[in-house]
């Protein structure tokens, strides 16, 4: 029973959602059909990433980045350029690649400037970052691309409709890092710089997860090419040139995803709960968006909704906003909670804490961004 209780605080956010998913299962047994019809691209999309990221990682291949962040001089100079990258990125890798890829990075970055201080806001602002920095193009987040892919909307109008909450973000963000250091900015100091350590005869190793990287990040941005190919040639590579990079993965944090998707399939083939949403959506999307999001996390929530749904633009409006107000408003921030927790495992309720209170501002933020601008036709 004790190792069962420290799991569980070990493994929150995955315990929740196992218990979550199990519950589901009452209002809707599980079918053959649904499990095939579970969002398998995006999970295996994500399986991916953690591979190669975790290559990245063990072959030290973010150096050239830490030696960048040695000419900034203040901490405030620093996270504005942390926040900044994992912005103006995540329109074009998606939120949650940047998120993986940056948040491991920060937190070598401020341990190595003996700054660990300032850490855990510095990760909740660029998860904040890449959640609304997504919001600019079709592909930045998963209920985008749904959206997308679910409607005749040309790419253009796409991104000028989502200008104004994308706009609001960069304004906002500037704001909190103003706000946060406020009074202090402390001077950056190391006594080491960042040593080429690596293996020169690794040379050959980087260059293929590199590669790789550039393949993935191609076929999830235009989708050019068959996903099951993709997959089976990171698979195999990987496999025969570096098979340990498959202990590197957080195999906890993809079965979270997957009974995120089991629940929110669960909820809506319920013959009663389709029926009220058949009833209630349409002329509310906006605001159902939002809610529904907050409890099943906005990938999901539009998954659940768009078929009921009549106006779409009020529909992406609601979801967007969604990704902030609680932890699984977006999938992306249990990336962020997990990666962090597991580095500081005692430092859960502080997360949560100065999560929720950064993150409730900015949804307000963006629910009131979006109001006027829900009944423009997309």
């Amino acid at each position: 029973m004790r190792k069962i209780k420290d799991f569980c605080k070990k493994q929150m956010v995955f315990s929740v959602s196992l218990v979550a998913a199990a519950l589901s299962l009452f209002i809707a047994p599980l079918t053959k059909e649904r499990l095939l019809a579970l969002d398998w691209k995006t999970l295996f999309s994500l399986y991916m990433l953690l591979l190669i990221l975790g290559g990245f990682r063990k072959e030290n291949m973010f150096l050239p980045f830490f030696r960048l962040t040695e000419s900034f001089k203040t901490i405030k100079a620093l996270t504005f350029f942390l926040v900044g990258v994992v912005f103006f990125l995540a329109p074009f890798i998606t939120n949650d690649v940047s998120l993986l890829t940056f948040v491991p990075l920060t937190i070598l970055l401020f341990k190595h400037f003996g700054q660990e201080k300032h850490v855990l806001k510095v990760v909740i602002l660029e998860n904040i970052a890449a959640i609304s920095g997504a919001f600019l193009t079709p592909f930045g987040n998963p209920q985008n691309l749904y959206i997308y892919t679910n409607s005749n909307v040309a790419p253009l109008s796409f991104i000028t409709h989502m200008l104004p909450m994308w706009l609001s973000a960069i304004l906002g963000l500037c704001l909190a890092i103003c706000l946060i250091y406020r009074k202090e900015n402390t001077k950056l100091t190391s006594s080491k710089s960042f040593e080429d350590t690596r293996d020169a005869k690794r040379k050959p190793i980087r260059i293929l997860y590199l590669l790789l990287l550039i393949l993935v990040l191609f076929e999830i941005i235009t989708r050019l090419f068959d996903f099951i190919y993709v997959l089976s040639a990171v698979l195999i590579l990987l496999l025969i040139f570096d098979r340990k990079v498959f202990l590197k993965v957080d195999y906890f944090l993809l079965c979270t995803f997957f009974l995120f998707f089991l629940f929110s399939s669960s909820v809506g083939s319920n013959p009663k709960i389709d029926q009220f949403l058949s009833s209630h959506v349409a002329g509310n999307e906006y605001w159902w968006g939002l809610l529904v999001s907050q409890a099943i996390s906005n990938v999901p929530g539009t998954a659940l909704l768009h078929s009921f749904s009549e106006n779409i633009t009020a529909l992406l409006y609601g979801v967007n906003a969604a990704g902030m107000g609680t932890l699984v408003g977006s999938l992306a921030s249990l990336i962020t909670f997990t990666i962090y927790t597991k580095e500081y495992p005692q430092q859960k309720k502080a997360f949560l804490k100065v999560f929720h209170l950064i993150s409730l501002c900015f949804l307000i933020l963006f629910i009131l961004v979006a109001m006027p601008f829900k009944t423009w036709a997309l």
